[in-house]
């Protein structure tokens, strides 16, 4: 909007200005392509399925700016472009880029088969991370020669696995992407990273919720102990009572069923550690601000340790301490769950509990090579299950998908086994963590030694990829000034690549 009266102006005095079908997108625009199905074994004789992208023209300024790209992950774009507003509303018009997001194929409206069968082993050997990257790397081509910006710089940008993709975009095609902001991205959570331990994630996950109460992950561990001890017996009536109190929308019955639920909410509890942010949002699903500490609030008033007397069971069905720690259970899960739209009952089927993000494409690729090895240990407010085991993880992903885990792939693809002689030579790329996201535990943490090209910041009180997200006056110091620091950064890559003209002296104007 602000760079009609530019584009009108070029036009007036003859300067050729490129734009697409239908002109300059004044607002975020939907766009096809048609994206080569496999972009290595066909021989270049490769069928093509439709992938959307989005753009956004309203601050570009043609003649300087540059292209702010999103490569996205494992879920429709637009939910990406509505959670990533650090980029949108202040960088880009900063900045004048032209702003465009790239959806992930077999995610959002990008699907090269239909969905029922897109993720069998019949179809889903074309969703890989290479795959993904020469999409995107084709699509900045395109919006180059289609908006005349061959010679402006394009900075890649994303969250979480969005970030790992970003990270890697950089070093794989540096001719093609300028520069990489990677928010909170784990690309070092893999087999056999120095120092790794496959706890890691849920150690955290149980420090965010011991930080807002001591006892709460006591209390929430507890209750996982009656679920077991529950699963275990099968007791038609504590099965009743179980159903009820967690109010399944259907009622358990085996001891798959308890499984279901168990995970079921321990996916809320850990997503809810993951995007603990200080305000209400709907990035996953809808929550209140510090969704942590709120849901700690409803295990406050439970006891803690259980008085002896509450372990005596006088009637059938579960004792009274049972049935509270397990309501206590349920209330804090739905500050994750049901916070609003109220849902009417628990969808133990929902054993994701991914919200707008999709699960089931994630799953196939953490079944080819992003397997990244996530236990609980003994310190955990979940069950135990350390050591992760890689037998049975191997042998369900080649049930379900027909796929084996490649768990070196990152290693041979990207380097990382060691980050300061594999990430020597790679520049313009910044990391971001914070401490409250449990993958943090998987990203670069520490400066690359002997290469201050690389960009790293950690934040205190942030959680997964906060900063990435559109500014907020309740934001920690920490996420404030991270974000003053990458904007000046991706200045300066952008000045490097393309140099701002040189400012008229005083002698000029006096001519």
């Amino acid at each position: 909007m602000k760079n009609l009266g530019l584009l009108s102006a070029l036009a007036l005095i003859g300067c050729a200005v490129a734009a697409p079908p239908g002109g300059y997108p004044l607002s975020i625009t939907e766009y096809y392509r048609d994206a080569k199905l496999d972009h290595f074994s066909s021989g270049g004789n490769s069928g093509t399925f439709k992938m959307r992208y989005l753009v956004d023209a309203q601050y570009w300024n043609p003649q300087s700016g540059p292209i702010l790209f999103y490569a996205g992950n494992e879920g429709d774009i637009m939910g990406f472009y509505q959670n990533s507003g650090f980029m949108t509303t202040v960088l880009a018009p900063q900045y004048e880029g032209l702003i465009v997001f790239g959806e992930h194929r077999y995610f959002g409206k990008s699907f090269p088969f239909d969905k029922s069968v897109a993720f069998d082993k019949d179809h889903n050997q074309y969703l890989t991370v290479e795959q993904t990257m020469m999409d995107y790397n084709e699509l900045i081509h395109e919006i180059r020669y289609q908006y005349g910006a061959m010679d402006k710089p394009c900075i890649v940008f994303g969250g979480s696995y969005g970030g790992m993709l970003a990270s890697w975009l950089r070093m794989k095609f540096p001719q093609t992407f300028q520069g990489a902001y990677a928010s909170s991205a784990p690309i070092l959570y893999f087999q056999g990273t120095p120092g790794f331990k496959e706890s890691a994630f849920g150690d955290v996950i149980t420090q965010d919720y011991a930080k807002a109460n001591a006892n709460c992950p006591k209390i929430i561990q507890e209750g996982w102990g009656y679920i077991n001890a529950i699963q275990k017996k099968l007791d038609p009536q504590e099965l009743t009572d179980l159903s009820t109190i967690m109010n399944t929308c259907a009622p358990l019955k085996t001891s798959s069923d308890i499984d279901n639920l168990y995970n079921h909410l321990m996916n809320g509890f850990s997503y809810m550690a993951m995007t603990d942010y200080p305000y209400e949002t709907s990035f996953l699903n809808p929550m209140p601000g510090n969704p942590v500490q709120v849901a700690c609030d409803q295990l406050k008033d439970i006891v803690y340790p259980p008085p002896s007397s509450d372990s005596v069971k006088d009637s059938k069905g579960l004792p009274d301490r049972q049935k509270t720690v397990l309501q206590g259970l349920l209330n804090a899960a739905n500050i994750y769950f049901n916070y609003k739209p109220p849902f009417k009952c628990t969808n133990t089927s929902d054993v994701d509990g991914t919200g707008q993000l999709d699960g089931a494409g994630w799953d196939v690729l953490a079944c080819n090579q992003l397997a990244m090895p996530t236990t609980n240990g003994a310190s955990s407010m979940f069950n135990v299950n350390d050591p992760f085991d890689y037998k049975a993880y191997s042998a369900d992903c080649l049930k379900k998908y027909g796929l084996t885990p490649r768990y070196q792939w990152v290693w041979d693809f990207f380097g990382g086994l060691n980050v300061d002689l594999d990430f020597h030579s790679h520049s313009n790329i910044i990391f971001t963590n914070g401490d409250l996201d449990p993958w943090y535990t998987g990203g670069v943490t520490n400066p690359i030694k002997k290469n201050d090209k690389i960009t790293v910041i950690f934040m205190t009180g942030s959680a997964h990829h906060l900063e990435l997200r559109a500014p907020n006056d309740l934001d920690p110091v920490d996420v404030k000034n991270a974000r003053t620091q990458i904007a000046a950064k991706i200045k300066e890559w952008c000045d490097e690549y393309f140099p701002p003209p040189p400012k008229p002296s005083a002698q000029q104007f006096i001519q």
